[in-house]
């Protein structure tokens, strides 16, 4: 269990390679409040960013998918910042030394095309991934742009909602 504040958002992220991992994140009252199976790439459970809606006590259920499976693992919560893109403007970010992922989100709807690039110049090796509205992974790229930098062209969205890039260096530092 966790208490967080209202707007803050957070990154949850579990992760093994013992078992299909499976994350969900409830309110005081026990309510569900949202999930994931393998947005964390692989067979691993990411739930992030979520913005928790009220302040007051919250629980993790971490478990495998089948929830028979057994194994080690290692869980996380982390308190994140979140930017928010618009459509055609450029967006400038900044790595600093621990801050090695950036979370930026965008409205985006059905039938819309995006295209994602980063220009590092060959500043920085980062990888780039795209999830959808329901926190799935639509899209990852590591080096189709220029250099080291990654690019997601032409992606087509499939529905309406919050969508999230996740722009990770490679190196740590």
């Amino acid at each position: 269990t966790f208490t967080g504040q209202e707007g803050d958002s957070v990154e949850i992220a579990m992760n093994s390679t013992d078992f299909d991992s499976y994350l969900r994140l409830l309110d005081s009252q026990g309510s569900e409040l949202t999930y994931n199976d393998d947005g964390g790439g692989s067979l691993n459970a990411l739930i992030s960013p979520y913005t928790l809606p009220s302040t007051g006590s919250y629980t993790i259920r971490a478990s495998s998918l089948s929830g028979s499976a057994t194994g080690d693992f290692t869980l996380s919560l982390k308190r994140i910042d979140v930017t928010e893109a618009v459509y055609g403007e450029p967006l400038e970010v900044a790595f600093t030394p621990g801050k090695d992922t950036k979370y930026i989100t965008f409205e985006g709807n059905t039938g819309d095309m995006v295209s994602i690039l980063v220009d590092s110049d060959n500043g920085v090796d980062t990888n780039l991934t795209l999830s959808g509205p329901y926190q799935y992974q639509i899209a990852f790229d590591e080096d189709s742009g220029r250099g080291t930098d990654p690019e997601i062209n032409q992606q087509l969205l499939s529905d309406t909602g919050l969508y999230t890039i996740v722009l990770r260096t490679t190196e740590p530092g």
